[in-house]
């Protein structure tokens, strides 16, 4: 039952291609473009955008500052097309907390959800693969954390 969950729109390829044009316009780095972007969402991954979240770097980049913050995610109730394949927005910020707290970048989590999840970016994943793939994370994790307190780290 996830009809009052919010969901995970990603990125459009319009949107993507309205961030680059408008960075190179304003002669903004990839560099402070990444930047920008780790600030909002954590991770230096245009592709990792909500389309709520690209609204609001589509803003500033044109200088504007409508929300402080992106839109809010919309539910089952508000959002169009297959909305049962949309990932959950909790798995979606929790993959990236984690990415985050893993110290991956964005070459690395490419990497991995290429090899263990058969996509090139977290706007590939439907739900049971968002799902996956956070489930996965959190293993790596443990893993990762467990074996810092063997070494005495933690």
């Amino acid at each position: 039952m996830t009809s009052n969950k919010k969901l995970f729109e990603s990125i459009t390829d319009g949107q993507i291609s309205m961030i680059h044009a408008r960075s190179k316009e304003i002669g903004l780095s990839k560099d402070r473009l990444y930047l920008m972007i780790s600030k909002l969402i954590g991770i230096p991954s245009i592709t990792a955008l909500s389309k709520q979240e690209a609204v609001h770097i589509i803003e500033q980049l044109h200088g504007q500052t409508k929300w402080t913050m992106p839109p809010p995610a919309g539910d089952k109730g508000n959002v169009h097309g297959d909305v049962d394949r949309l990932p959950l927005l909790d798995h979606v910020w929790g993959i990236r907390a984690i990415v985050r707290a893993l110290g991956w970048d964005k070459d690395h989590l490419k990497n991995w959800l290429k090899k263990y999840m058969k996509v090139a970016s977290i706007r590939e994943l439907n739900r049971i693969r968002a799902k996956d793939a956070f489930v996965a994370l959190r293993k790596i994790q443990a893993h990762q954390r467990s074996e810092k307190r063997e070494q005495g780290d933690e």
